[in-house]
Formats: C-alpha cells, sequence, structure tokens
C-alpha cells in the first residue's frame, strides 16, 4: 500500500464522506500481537489545510470531545499533526444516520415506534447533559460544551442499537476563543432555534431546541419547518418567528408529561424555555422502557439496508477528483427540419444529463412558417419528376428541330429564343422556389 494511504500511523480503508472543508475517512490502527481496530479519522481538505481559521475549528472540535465522556456521544482517540495537516482520529460507529433510518421510513409510509422514539430522544438528550454539564479541565470550573448543530444527520444509529451524538465540528466550547463571525449563521436549517437564526447569545437552549424539534418529528412523522418553495429569506424568517403548532393537535395519544416539554422546550424565546436535557431526559425514562426501546429500535434497522461506501479503494489523493471536461456540443444539424435546442437542452448538458436536440417554435425564423411541412417535398417529388421529365422532351423535339433546320435551310432560320423558351421553362420553377424559400441558419 501506498505511503499516500497512511495518514500517520493510520491506514485508510476508503472515504465515508466529504463536506465543504474536511473529509471523514475510514481507518485502520495496528498494534502488537495482531491489533487491529477501525477508526475514523477527519482532517481537512488541502484547500484549507494552509487557513489558520479552519485549522482553529478543527482544533476546536477535538477540545469539545476532549471534555465529554459519556457513552452516547462519539469517543475522541487521538488528535495530532502530521506534516502539514491536523487530524481527529474518533471512533468509528458502524450504522446509518437518523437522516437515513427517517428517509428511508418515511419512503414506505412509516415511522418509528414510539418506544423506538423516546429511547433515540434519551440517548440524545443524555448526550447534551453531559455536555452542558461539561467543566474545564485545568480549573474544574462548569464550561459548557454546546453542540449548535443537533440534527438527524448528526445522530447515528448503529446496528446495535446504542444510540450516538456525533459531530461537535461547531460546537461552542466555553473558555475557549470562538471563531463565530458577526452576521454568521451556524446550524442546520430545520433545526435551528430563533435565537440561533437572528444571531442571538448561544445557550445550552439552543441544543435543548432542536432535540425537541428532533423528537416531535420522529413522533408526528414529519419535520416541522421544510423550505418548499420558500426563498431563503423567507425560510430563515419561518425559523426566527415559528408558529409550531402542539405535538397534542397531531398526537393525542402521547403521555400529557411528554406534551408540557415539548411545550417548553420549544419556546421561540430562550429566557422562557424553562427545560434542560437532564430534566428531558429523566422524563423520557419515565414514559418508556430503555431496553425494550433499543430493542424495537434494533428490528427496524433490520430493514434498512446499509449505505453504499463512497469509494472501495484508498483515496490517493484526499482532494476530491477534478471534473471532467464537458463533452463536446453535437454537430450543427444539417438540415432545417432538424430545429435548433432550447434552453432546457442547454441546461440539461450543464447538469450533466443526456443532452438532446428539442425543436422549438419560438427560436424558428418568422419565415419559416411558409415553408412546407416536414415530408412535404418528399410528396411533391412525383410532380417536379413529371415536369422535368416533359421539360426535358420539349428540349430534345427543340433540339430536333433546329438540327433539321440548320440542316435543311441554314442557320438564318434559327431563332434564338427557340431553344432557350422550354429549357427556360424547366429550370424557373426550381429557380423562383430557391428565390422564395427561407433562409434558415444555425446558430
Amino acid at each position: 500500500m501506498s505511503d499516500a494511504a497512511k495518514i500517520g500511523p493510520y491506514t485508510v480503508v476508503r472515504r465515508l464522506g466529504m463536506g465543504g472543508t474536511s473529509e471523514v475517512l475510514l481507518a485502520t490502527s495496528r498494534g502488537p500481537f495482531g491489533f487491529e481496530r477501525q477508526v475514523v479519522v477527519k482532517r481537512l481538505l488541502p484547500r484549507h489545510r494552509s487557513d489558520p481559521t479552519m485549522a482553529r475549528m478543527l482544533a476546536q472540535e477535538a477540545m469539545a470531545y476532549a471534555r465529554l465522556g459519556h457513552p452516547a456521544i462519539v469517543r475522541l482517540y487521538d488528535f495530532f499533526e502530521d506534516g502539514d495537516e491536523l487530524a481527529l482520529v474518533l471512533e468509528h460507529v458502524d450504522g446509518v444516520t437518523l437522516a437515513r433510518l427517517r428517509t428511508t421510513l418515511r419512503s414506505r409510509g412509516q415511522r418509528l415506534p414510539d418506544e423506538a422514539s423516546f429511547y433515540v430522544a434519551r440517548r440524545v438528550f443524555s448526550a447534551l447533559a453531559a455536555a452542558h454539564a461539561a467543566r474545564d479541565p485545568a480549573t474544574g470550573a462548569p464550561a459548557p460544551v454546546i453542540h449548535r448543530d443537533v440534527s438527524p444527520g448528526n445522530v447515528l444509529v448503529p446496528s446495535d442499537g446504542f444510540v450516538k451524538l456525533a459531530d461537535f465540528g461547531i460546537a461552542k466550547v466555553s473558555g475557549t476563543p470562538s471563531d463565530t463571525q458577526d452576521g454568521l449563521i451556524k446550524g442546520t436549517d430545520g433545526y435551528m432555534a430563533p435565537e440561533q437564526v437572528l444571531g442571538g447569545t448561544i445557550t445550552p437552549a439552543v441544543d435543548v431546541y432542536a432535540a425537541c424539534l428532533l423528537l416531535r418529528e420522529l413522533l408526528v412523522g414529519a419535520p416541522a419547518f421544510t423550505r418548499g418553495r420558500l426563498s431563503e429569506i423567507d425560510f430563515l424568517r419561518a425559523m426566527a418567528e415559528p408558529s409550531i403548532p402542539p405535538v397534542e393537535t397531531q398526537r393525542p395519544d402521547l403521555p400529557r408529561s411528554v406534551s408540557d416539554a415539548l411545550r417548553r422546550g420549544l419556546e421561540p424565546d430562550p429566557a422562557r424555555r424553562r427545560l434542560d436535557a437532564a430534566e428531558m431526559a429523566r422524563i423520557l425514562h419515565d414514559v418508556a422502557d430503555g431496553e425494550r426501546g433499543r430493542a424495537s429500535l434494533v428490528c427496524v434497522l433490520a430493514t434498512v439496508p446499509p449505505p453504499e461506501p463512497v469509494e472501495t479503494t484508498p483515496p490517493a489523493i484526499a482532494a476530491p477528483p477534478a471534473p471532467s471536461p464537458p463533452p463536446p456540443p453535437p454537430p450543427v444539424p444539417p438540415a432545417p427540419s432538424v430545429g435548433y435546442a432550447s434552453e432546457g437542452s442547454v441546461r440539461a448538458q450543464v447538469m450533466g444529463t443526456p443532452y438532446a436536440y428539442t425543436p422549438s417554435p419560438s427560436l424558428l425564423p418568422a419565415s419559416y412558417s411558409d415553408a412546407p411541412p416536414p415530408g412535404a417535398m418528399s410528396r411533391l417529388s412525383p410532380l417536379w419528376g413529371a415536369v422535368i421529365g416533359i421539360a426535358a422532351g420539349a428540349a430534345l423535339v427543340t433540339c430536333g428541330v433546329v438540327g433539321w433546320s440548320v440542316t435543311s435551310h441554314g442557320p438564318a432560320v434559327v431563332a434564338p429564343q427557340a431553344s432557350a423558351g422550354p429549357v427556360a421553362a424547366s429550370r424557373h420553377p426550381l429557380r423562383t422556389r430557391q428565390a422564395h424559400a427561407p433562409k434558415i441558419r444555425v446558430r
């Protein structure tokens, strides 16, 4: 295996995913006596490795993980520097994301059973309670770690059902400098608290709000916010000024304690959001048996196909492959009956879908509407053949008469227009048609 497939002591197996600034790789850690363990390596893409801001963000994520040690949070194994790059080494959770599980069930017209939903949410709220109760390792003072990106895509669901919260990439770690710029919103669309959208003060309440949205979605079967045809501004406004119907309007059969807690957790005003993650975890513990919930989740997971691997071979370079050059444009159609490429066809080519010429009447020359319909010339061919045949016969007769006249009477008898008349008549119709035919140019 080539050196390019190794990062420090870790051997890369394949790429698991890639975002705008970093990539996540499945790797293997080996040791004495045949020891081997699969891990996840997260590193910046080559174009961001020289950016100090991106480096600090990765280091911030490592600091967040280092302060956390909970069974419902992905574990950090290492954070090191290899040449010109930084790398995080994290626990490999072999399973699917809650987003994939949700999408699969929704495509079948199903949703997660309530017991399983309560169990998943309980694991998430327990992880948040531990993060919000974190302390500064140097002083022991309270130093909450705020996730800021609680969403289905960051909840990992392995085949054994032990759900884990992942991706503290934009977490806010108390007591450390932040790289958040004014006017910059960090979070996932549809799962941000109003104060997060408006650029207000970030507190643990934003995580509680997002986790309550997640639980409500599991119980109802649909997210509270959907983009649809809304513009980006209107969608942000919908999150900043939420109008979420109480969950009991759609699920009156839910335990009263859960409905009340969701109402408090989804309060738009953070000052009135009187619910913390630890309290919600206790409520969910009381309403459902955790082991039965996990067993229900495992049964559902057995019906979900595993995700397709992004790569089957170790990546030789971290950068994504360069896009292939666009295919050459198709040859210009020689006949006007082919038509012209419409704007939609051009867009299809840009988007990588098959290119096809599509006749577009609005792009044809105005005179083209006067031309015969397709196939008209083929229907007129016998008629023109007859005309040409008659003209040719007349020309032969004329030539015979002229020849006889020359032989018998001399050239003075020859009339100059005698030979030109029939021949010219045989050409005039074609010349007239060519003069009036539309001139079609392919642009």
